[in-house]
């Protein structure tokens, strides 16, 4: 039996709405805070994401499933590294938004590298 994939989740309160807490995390101002670089996300099916932090590799990918105000998930991965997929779901609370942040790691395998190109 094969090893399960690292997985890391994070459950959050926020003192805010849900709308509010979207438009942060969309914009990127907020994921740019927490991710301590320029965070871009474009909220839309197959929309481009990534993150840009100084003495580091681009990070890079695109949306996969988009519900707006509640969920949004990527995946991506920097040039020679191992993707990952991100969920962030939002969710009404009794004092504001639980936020769940969820990282799991993808199956990457390498099927053909050509010796020679041409």
């Amino acid at each position: 039996m094969d090893d399960p994939l690292p997985r890391v989740e994070r459950t959050v309160r926020l003192r805010t709405t849900c709308p509010v807490l979207w438009r942060h995390l969309v914009s990127g101002d907020l994921a740019s805070l927490w991710m301590g670089g320029l965070m871009t996300i474009e909220p839309k099916l197959n929309g481009r994401v990534s993150l840009l932090r100084e003495g580091a590799p681009e990070i890079f990918g695109n949306v996969e499933e988009i519900m707006p105000g509640e969920l949004i998930t990527w995946t991506w991965r920097t040039r020679d590294g191992e993707p990952t997929q991100v969920t962030l779901r939002l969710e009404d609370g009794p004092e504001g938004t639980v936020l769940t942040v969820t990282e799991q790691m993808l199956p990457y395998e390498i099927v053909h590298v050509p010796t020679r190109l041409g």
